[in-house]
């Protein structure tokens, strides 16, 4: 299997060097991995939360060193938020850089980090049911840009285990209908299991759904540090199995080019 969704310590929040996240691949027995660090955001409030404009290349020259040295395939992906004000910009840099596929992610719903740990008191003042429909709404919107590649963690807003009153079913359809529209990829992202919603990103529901429009997908632990690599992708496994998928998708430059069986 491929893990296609590592970070670095270049993006400032996660530990150990590119080195250390390559030897973890390999000892997983992966087929391939991907990097995916935080593109680069200047922004105050972004700070710590991203790569550095000047480690970008670094980052992206690096890849090839690696793989060469250890042997195995890396991808040279890219994890892009999705923040409405800033587009040009983020598309701007993504433009001038090649990427194997660019993650597009939520993360700020009207500049508040509402899965940042940072922010967590603030769920208290908002709306639950407003806050899912804003995020979904800024999902919707993301694959519109047609910057992006693969949808990340695409029902994050359930990250700390806030759910709404109401049954988003119907938005959540919306939702995979747009990621269909725009010929996109679902990541399937174990991390959630480490947070305290402990799910897989998405749900059963919103992957059943996927399947149902014939989405493709690909897996992807979010490490933060090396020992996350690959991790929980038995139960990514399982899951997918059970909503009737049989293979995900192998990804680069910026297309599919193949596939393999779960």
């Amino acid at each position: 299997m491929i893990d296609y969704h590592i970070h670095t310590e270049l993006c400032c929040h996660a530990i150990g060097k590119m080195e250390d996240y390559v030897e973890a691949a390999c000892g997983a027995d992966l087929s391939a991995m991907g990097f995916s660090d935080h593109l680069p955001f200047n922004e105050t409030h972004m700070k710590n939360l991203s790569m550095e404009l000047e480690d970008l290349e670094f980052y992206l020259n690096k890849i090839p060193e690696l793989e060469k040295k250890y042997g195995i395939k890396i991808y040279k992906g890219i994890e892009a938020d999705f923040y409405p004000e800033k587009q040009n910009e983020i598309e701007d840099l993504l433009n001038k850089h090649e990427f194997d596929y660019i993650f597009g992610s939520v993360h700020f719903i009207n500049g508040w980090g509402f899965d940042n740990p940072k922010f967590l008191t603030e769920w208290k003042n908002y709306d639950i049911d407003l806050v899912y429909r804003s995020y979904f709404q800024n999902v919707i919107e993301m694959t519109k840009t047609g910057l992006y590649d693969i949808v990340g963690h695409i029902d994050l807003v359930k990250k700390f285990g806030y759910f709404p009153k109401d049954s988003f079913d119907k938005e959540i359809v919306e939702v995979i209908s747009a990621v269909k529209e725009a010929d996109m990829i679902i990541e399937v992202n174990t991390s959630g299991l480490r947070k305290p919603v402990r799910e897989i990103y998405p749900s059963e529901f919103v992957l059943k759904n996927a399947k149902e429009y014939d989405i493709p997908v690909v897996l992807g632990s979010d490490a933060h540090k090396p020992q996350d690599v690959a991790g929980d992708f038995d139960k990514a496994k399982a899951l997918l199995k059970k909503v009737g998928y049989t293979r995900t998708a192998v990804i680069e430059k910026r297309k599919i080019v193949d596939w393999e069986e779960i």
